[in-house]
């Protein structure tokens, strides 16, 4: 991650499709949103290049992007961080379609938010009939924030049986099928689930001089069916060396369990 020059990443390009392949079906979350980048990421997914600020494309390219993602994109986030931009002008509008915002249901003694940064795309060969698959872990939200960030992209494919390091994402998809949590309609937790159904067989490769293993752990609040920090095997197996990347410490928690 320290190979500025050789290794860095453009997050555009990220969700870009391969050639010969167009996006098929694809959820991100984030905690703070931001439009503006938003529809930098729309131009990206319908494959077409965003060079600098995209409010200053062509409109209609947008329009035309925006209109192709209505039934293929939902981005999830923060209720109340999403920020606007005049710039946007009435493309605002069409940009509400492919938002949810989540409140994290908590008891009544906790607070909590909703602070994922992950894409899971799925691509479509139509030619070829075949699908790939993308999964991106971030640091940072979907905004126009400078900060210096990391990022973990995994490709997959179909290899026609199940694969148990797959079900973590599959639960976190679950989750935010979850009416209870999120503004998720019918329409859409018929395409969340679809997604879910074909991640049961995709398997993320990895780079097999470096790891041995992967493991998708979404840690959530008590009463959801996503990760207990008491059972994942990253608080109770042991390792001899763990690097760890969180915009927060304390000494409570996940951080007291790994010691």
């Amino acid at each position: 991650m320290l190979e500025m020059d050789e290794r860095r990443l453009d997050y555009v390009s990220q969700l870009r499709p391969e050639n010969g392949f167009e996006l098929c079906s694809a959820v991100a979350t984030t905690y703070s949103l931001d439009l503006g980048a938003l529809l930098g990421v729309c131009l990206s997914l319908a494959g077409q290049e965003c060079l600098g600020d995209p409010m200053f494309a062509n409109k209609v390219s947008l329009f035309a992007s925006i209109e192709k993602l209505q039934d293929k994109l939902v981005v999830f986030c923060e209720k109340g961080r999403i920020k606007g931009d005049t710039a946007t002008g009435g493309l605002c509008v069409l940009l509400e379609g492919l938002i949810r915002q989540v409140v994290v249901k908590t008891p009544k003694s906790a607070t909590a938010s909703f602070h994922p940064k992950v894409w899971i795309l799925d691509f479509v060969n139509r030619e070829e009939g075949f699908h790939s698959y993308r999964l991106l872990v971030m640091s940072r939200n979907l905004t126009f924030d400078g900060s210096w960030d990391i990022a973990a992209r995994l490709d997959g494919k179909d290899v026609g049986e199940p694969v148990p390091e797959s079900e973590g994402i599959i639960a976190f998809l679950e989750y935010l099928r979850s009416p209870a949590q999120t503004e998720c309609d019918k329409g859409l937790k018929t395409r969340i689930r679809k997604l879910q159904k074909a991640l049961e067989t995709v398997r993320f490769e990895v780079d097999s001089s470096l790891y041995d293993e992967y493991e998708f752990l979404p840690f959530g609040p008590k009463g959801t069916k996503l990760c207990s920090a008491d059972k994942a095997r990253l608080f109770t197996d042991y390792h001899s060396n763990v690097l760890i990347i969180s915009p927060f410490l304390s000494s409570e928690g996940p951080l007291q369990r790994l010691s």
